[in-house]
């Protein structure tokens, strides 16, 4: 969640809109915490990317103006699918970017 926070915030553009927002659907066996900003947005081929490692939307500006690395979305992502869930995006370039963070309501815990 930290992770997704801070990047709605740095990446946000004056005056900064950051809104997190929680659903829970009946049917689907998940709680659903969304982190919306106002930023500026990731280009379409570069969504497919985003979650791995050492990759930026725009890494020539964006590494050096934020001064990332890009790896704290595929750290997030992965620890969140290790209990059994997923972060998903929905971006529009100069308009901002939705991160949704998708928990199981239930954990199930392996004997193993």
């Amino acid at each position: 969640m930290d992770s997704l926070l801070s990047n709605a915030i740095n990446y946000s553009k004056p005056p900064r809109k950051i809104e997190i927002s929680y659903r829970m659907d009946a049917d689907d066996g998940f709680h659903h915490i969304s982190f919306c900003d106002n930023g500026i947005g990731i280009p379409p081929e570069s969504i497919g990317n985003i979650f791995e490692p050492f990759q930026l939307a725009d890494a020539a500006k964006l590494s050096r103006k934020y001064d990332r690395i890009g790896l704290s979305l595929s750290i997030a992502r992965k620890v969140v699918q290790m209990h059994g869930g997923d972060i998903t995006v929905r971006s529009v370039v100069n308009t901002g970017s939705t991160f949704t963070l998708h928990l199981p309501k239930e954990v199930v815990m392996d004997d193993a």
